[in-house]
């Protein structure tokens, strides 16, 4: 999931010397892994953006776990929250 993440920022993203693409990931809270990145919109073109990236990750978790992914947006940062899995031994 973390793959698909990074990937979705860069097709999505403008990356140049002069735009560096930033792409972090961190804990946020104790519930959540944060997946963000500087945001810097590519042009949009037809066909360029289905959605489907953050269908399939909204899908595997409604599998998994009552809790969803969270997608946020502020117009600098774009940053997916995604539970974290608990496991018990």
């Amino acid at each position: 999931m973390l793959q698909l993440l990074v990937e979705n920022a860069v097709k999505h993203n403008i990356i140049s010397k002069d735009k560096p693409l930033t792409i972090r990931i961190s804990l946020y809270g104790s519930d959540y892994l944060a997946v963000e990145n500087n945001l810097q919109k590519k042009a949009a073109t037809p066909g360029h953006s289905t959605g489907f990236g953050l269908h399939v990750l909204r899908s595997h978790y409604s599998i998994l776990m009552d809790k969803s992914i969270r997608v946020e947006e502020n117009g600098q940062v774009f940053r997916v929250l995604i539970p974290i899995l608990q496991t018990y031994s």
